[in-house]
């Protein structure tokens, strides 16, 4: 895990084999958390936009600093809960967005998917 100091870094991930900036975290904001908690392949790259200095945490660090530190804790889980909201929200107006269209674009769409291209 890592927690930004100075600068600023992107957020990039591969969406149908597009790399897309998909947030920018800043100084006092943390990245590759899912990695690190979850022990698995991380599930999108980090880019230093300009100069960037960075707080590196270990799997043994991080759970000592958790007991030493519960203000460090709680405060991972409420940017982690802030998250979610934010990706919550964002699923549920695509959603809303998705049940307004037409029978036909649904169809269209599930064809472009099945075909693999981005043609309309």
């Amino acid at each position: 895990m890592f927690i930004i100091q100075q600068g600023e870094v992107a957020i990039i991930a591969t969406i149908n084999g597009v790399e897309k900036e998909i947030e920018t975290r800043r100084r006092g904001e943390f990245f590759g958390e899912m990695a690190l908690l979850e022990s698995l392949p991380r599930s999108a790259t980090a880019v230093a936009r300009g100069d960037t200095r960075l707080l590196v945490i270990q799997c043994g660090g991080f759970l000592q600093k958790l007991r030493r530190d519960p203000t460090f804790a709680f405060e991972m889980l409420q940017r982690l809960s802030s998250r979610f909201r934010k990706v919550h929200q964002q699923l549920m107006t695509m959603m809303e967005e998705r049940d307004r269209e037409t029978p036909e674009r649904q169809c269209a769409g599930m064809l472009i998917e099945f075909r693999g291209d981005d043609a309309p």
